[in-house]
């Protein structure tokens, strides 16, 4: 992972052999940044805030941003299409999903929704349909 803030001049850089629990992968880089910019609770509450490892649930979900994503089930194999394009997220835990297009990891949520996760989003987005 590299982020760089020229406006802040921050940079942070992270190496892993992903032998970190897959929950806690994105929460160490988000971490990561905000320690870097002085954001001591925020980076703490990361820490303590892991990614529940529950299974991806198929369909369409609607973000908290208001975007709708939808979970893709062919087999065994899932993929998110976002804005009309297919990225394949592959399974790293029990349930937890990583999808590299998108630098993303997604798991399942409360009450059948999904958990969006990446360096830039943390987001919780509920079920706009059922499809299989």
């Amino acid at each position: 992972m590299l982020y760089w803030d020229v406006d802040r001049q921050i940079s942070v850089a992270m190496i892993s052999n992903n032998a970190l629990a897959p929950s806690l992968q994105q929460r160490l880089q988000r971490a990561l940044v905000a320690f870097a910019q002085a954001e001591m609770e925020t980076a703490r509450a990361e820490l303590t805030t892991p990614l529940a490892d529950l299974q991806v649930p198929v369909g369409q979900f609607k973000l908290s941003s208001g975007e709708v994503v939808e979970v893709v089930a062919s087999g065994q194999r899932r993929s998110v299409r976002r804005g009309g394009v297919d990225y394949p997220a592959y399974l790293i835990g029990s349930g937890i999903r990583y999808v590299p297009g998108l630098d993303l990891y997604i798991a399942g949520g409360v009450n059948g929704g999904l958990q969006w996760l990446s360096l830039y989003e943390d987001l919780q987005a509920t079920t706009a349909s059922n499809r299989k």
